[in-house]
């Protein structure tokens, strides 16, 4: 492992250490669609970190972006501390291996189909501690 990502994980885990396991208060959306996923089941004002795509809801141009749905800036994203990011599973083969090496949580939601994302909704409900809202 290179050193700069030797010092992030590091980073990573010493923000992360004093985390409850509860629901997450800090999510990252690394695709705009689960943003408005999340914004959706009731979990929008738990996001504290986007895409640079996102465009929904409009209260996202408040929130700070961390680069692009296949190349985010992970020093942007670890700094954010989330406890939950989203990916979906179209960048999962871009981003998934990266996050998990900096022990970040992720959550990957499936896509490919219309039931796909109805099953996504009720995943990303519960993940959020927004099950009822999503049903």
């Amino acid at each position: 492992m290179k050193v700069h990502q030797v010092a992030l994980i590091a980073l990573f885990a010493a923000a992360t250490a004093a985390l409850p396991a509860e629901d997450p208060q800090r999510i990252v959306s690394l695709s705009p669609n689960l943003t408005e996923l999340l914004y959706g089941v009731g979990a929008f004002g738990q996001v504290v970190g986007i895409s640079e795509y996102a465009s929904y809801p409009p209260e996202v141009s408040k929130l700070p972006t961390v680069g692009g749905w296949r190349n985010p800036n992970y020093e942007k994203l670890i700094a954010l501390r989330p406890d939950l990011v989203l990916i979906d599973e179209g960048q999962a083969p871009f981003v998934a291996d990266h996050c998990k090496e900096l022990g970040i949580k992720i959550l990957v939601a499936a896509d490919q189909s219309v039931q796909d994302v109805y099953t996504s909704i009720g995943t990303i409900g519960s993940a959020t501690g927004h099950a009822a809202e999503a049903l």
